[in-house]
């Protein structure tokens, strides 16, 4: 199993999709042939708290005909005395195909499921253009601008949105056991530039040991204009460890 699989299986396990903004960046492999990869988590509290939950998680890659393309897919629930309280869905499906002088085209479609939240569901489809190149020769460095359609069922009605989305996106080897990641989305609304949303996600990866490593993480989002009841910004961090095997 590659090192970069892993990696993948370690972000979802630790950090399920948000619900306002998606970092597909930080799930993109690059060099893909085919493959697939599955996981299942369940868990079980019992005391001041009772409730099960689960989560399935599903990633199917593919090459056909010059088009690199991927499939995530995101179910995960939470039961309490034999109710549903809360449930999340999201599939997202991308397709990249090579111009020339590191540009690439992309097709997207993605549909998130909230059923429990403010934000019921969300549809966007969308195109774009990416260009990767390489600053000073070792700092691998996307610049991405596209379109999307997107329509929002919501608790107190519907909104369908056409946006700009726009990212830039670095990594960068820190000596031979670190490398530092960082992500920032610019998603405005074509007809109201008052109307956008902004994520900045960083990352930095130690490796401990051969086979583990530390990875602590900083999340920002904002929404300038948020469902009512909604706070415009969140912000995250995580620490967690992982292990290849």
């Amino acid at each position: 199993m590659s090192k970069t699989l892993l990696l993948f299986i370690f972000i979802v396990l630790l950090s399920p999709f948000s619900a306002a903004q998606v970092n597909i960046e930080k799930v993109r492999l690059g060099g893909q042939t085919s493959s697939f990869n599955m996981s299942a988590n369940f868990q079980s509290v019992e005391g001041n708290v009772n409730y099960m939950a689960n989560a399935l998680d599903v990633r199917f890659d593919d090459r056909v005909r010059y088009w690199d393309w991927f499939v995530l897919v995101n179910s995960s629930s939470r039961i309490s005395d034999g109710e549903t309280i809360s449930s999340y869905g999201f599939i997202h499906l991308r397709a990249s195909h090579p111009l020339r002088h590191s540009k690439y085209i992309e097709l997207f479609s993605q549909f998130e499921s909230r059923p429990f939240s403010k934000l019921n569901s969300r549809e966007l489809i969308g195109f774009g253009l990416r260009y990767d190149i390489s600053l000073t020769g070792i700092i691998p460095f996307a610049l991405g601008i596209g379109l999307m359609s997107e329509h929002e069922v919501l608790e107190d009605g519907e909104a369908h949105t056409l946006r700009s989305t726009n990212y830039v996106s670095a990594s960068y080897p820190i000596g031979k056991g670190a490398n530092f990641r960082m992500t920032a989305y610019y998603q405005p609304s074509t007809a109201d530039s008052q109307d956008y949303r902004l994520l900045s996600d960083t990352e930095l990866a130690i490796r401990l040991g051969q086979r583990t490593y530390w990875k602590s993480s900083f999340v920002f989002r904002y929404d300038s204009n948020p469902e009512s009841g909604v706070r415009s910004r969140d912000v995250e961090t995580r620490q967690g460890i992982g292990l290849s095997l």
